[in-house]
């Protein structure tokens, strides 16, 4: 009879001989699944960088290759976790959950699904989840792990303060314990900026003159010439030619490409087909990225300012000699943000200062009262008009807030909308708004598009459908069209300067005040019984005195 020692013995050398057989089995997987890319998908898989990012238009396989990079990566690094995350975890759902059923089927991996936590399991303990990005709650759910891969999708649809979060703060620190890898995917847009356009657009400088990406096996001539300098990103790209696996996709562009008589420079051919960041104005719905675009970048942007420092400036930012007025602009929700706007005119300039911002979701009554107190508070009680829409269930909180709290919120002017949108981004172009640079409103005015929905401009105008995409947070954007709509900074007056004291203008402007106050008067005295008084007796050239 074996004892105890032995029969443990006998276990542990059955589960070594599992283990390796396994090992076995994941080392002849990994390298089909490998050996089934195409070159440009082998280069980012087997990329040695520790932040890639990859660039690809529609139908070129960049979701197949994360789903391979996953898989590859779970299956070398026996007991490690992958997240894969989207805007939406509907999004991932749907982007990624039957082809991993289909690797699963093909490859005979033996994977094991738990819908109820978006987790695939493989036999050596490895771990694929999926996970959405579209608020605070859903990437703080990612603080705290340590992660071999991150596999970004969809990165040009995420908010650009929650993806800097995102990769930033949670992230980097994340993948440093394992020497684990970031990489951002997505499709090129016509909004040329944020993060991801940053890691993706080739030849992009920082404010130090330093190039953002190195594109992976052709490198800029700049990194040449700057052997000492570190990349940001190893930037991978291809087109639909590329994708042999679909050959048939790049044919059916060739030929859209010629029924639509499109140019080599078409918007829509770059980016559908080639996967190139271009701009296209029309589907933006404020001018401010075409003005940040055409001026230079933000720090030259007509419609961008920068707050002032220094003893001329007050704690907004603004001049300390303008007499400046305030609006307190507000868009009221609770499962969409709670947006506050305050804005700054002067009597004396035509300008619009955007000087604050806020956005939360879930605020109650309270909160949002709190929160109007401190913003009021901050502007030393000099917000002269508060305006809020009060449409559906937003009246009754506007009704409470003016009752319960004090303030004097007024109804904000919300009827055509579409038209207003016109001339505030006229504004825009005639430096009369100023936008706070990379405030939460420049970011949200920045990438807010038309819901065209295969329409031009032109065509959703003609249709009467016309309309903000409902996917894209557009709530900043109307508190400010609020404030501006409410706004007088359009009749401005000159400004009248007081001449020096004891100097000719000085003596001259007197006089001539004191003319006309005695003017006044002697107009007045048919009005009432009138009694000169001394100050009404001058004195003539011949030395006589006469009355006023």
């Amino acid at each position: 009879m074996a004892t105890k020692t032995e029969i443990l013995f006998q276990k542990q050398k059955a589960q070594n001989a599992l283990a390796k057989d396994q090992g076995i089995r994941d080392g002849d997987a990994w390298q089909a699944i490998l050996a089934d890319l195409f070159k440009e998908q082998q280069d980012f898989v087997t990329d040695p960088d520790r932040r890639k990012s990859l660039i690809t238009p529609r139908r070129a396989g960049k979701t197949y290759t994360a789903i391979c990079y996953a898989l590859i990566c779970a299956l070398q690094n026996p007991g490690c976790r992958i997240p894969i995350i989207t805007l939406t975890l509907r999004s991932a759902k749907r982007l990624y959950w039957e082809p991993f059923a289909e690797f699963n089927r093909k490859y005979a991996l033996k994977l094991e699904y738990k819908r109820a936590d978006n987790v695939i399991l493989l036999p050596n303990g490895s771990q694929i989840f999926l996970n959405g990005a579209e608020t605070m709650k859903d990437i703080e759910k990612l603080r705290g792990g340590a992660y071999k891969l991150v596999l970004i999708d969809e990165c040009k649809s995420f908010d650009t303060y929650l993806f800097q979060e995102l990769v930033d703060d949670i992230l980097r620190a994340a993948t440093n314990d394992t020497n684990g890898t970031i990489c951002i995917i997505g499709t090129p847009g016509n909004i040329l900026d944020g993060p991801f356009y940053e890691a993706t657009c080739p030849g992009l400088k920082d404010d130090h003159g330093r190039l953002m990406t190195r594109t992976f096996g052709n490198p800029e001539v700049w990194w040449g010439e700057h052997p000492d300098k570190k990349w940001r990103w190893s930037r991978h790209t291809w087109t639909v030619e590329q994708n042999v696996h679909c050959p048939h996709i790049w044919a059916n562009f060739l030929d859209d490409k010629n029924r639509e008589g499109w140019s080599d420079d078409n918007p829509t051919w770059q980016r559908e087909a080639l996967g190139r960041w271009v701009s296209q104005g029309d589907t933006m719905v404020y001018a401010l990225n075409h003005l940040v675009a055409t001026d230079g970048g933000v720090g030259e942007c007509r419609s961008v300012w920068q707050r002032g420092k220094g003893a001329k400036f007050d704690d907004h930012g603004l001049p300390k000699d303008m007499e400046w007025q305030y609006i307190m602009g507000m868009d009221m929700g609770f499962n969409d943000d709670f947006a506050l706007v305050v804005v700054a005119y002067s009597p004396y300039l035509d300008t619009l200062y955007h000087v604050y911002d806020f956005r939360a979701n879930h605020m109650i009554v309270p909160q949002i009262a709190s929160l109007v107190k401190r913003v009021v508070d901050q502007f030393d009680d000099k917000i002269e008009a508060m305006v809020a829409d009060t449409g559906n269930l937003a009246k009754m909180v506007v009704e409470t807030l003016n009752k319960q709290y004090g303030f004097f919120i007024e109804a904000a002017e919300r009827s055509e909308k579409l038209d207003h949108i016109e001339l505030l981004n006229s504004d825009l172009y005639d430096k009369k708004l100023k936008i706070l640079a990379r405030s939460d409103l420049f970011e949200e005015m920045m990438h807010l598009q038309w819901d065209l929905r295969g329409m031009d401009k032109k065509t959703a105008i003609r249709r009467n459908k016309l309309k903000e995409d409902p996917n894209q947070p557009n709530h900043l954007c109307d508190a400010m069209l609020y404030t501006w709509r409410f706004s007088l900074h359009h009749f401005s007056r000159q400004r009248e300067v007081e001449p020096e004291a004891e100097t000719t203008e000085f003596y001259e402007a007197w006089d001539e005040a004191e003319y006309q106050a005695a003017c006044e008067k002697y107009l007045r005295k048919d009005e009432q019984e009138y009694e000169p008084e001394w100050t009404d007796v001058l004195l003539a050239e011949d030395g006589s005195t006469w009355l006023m």
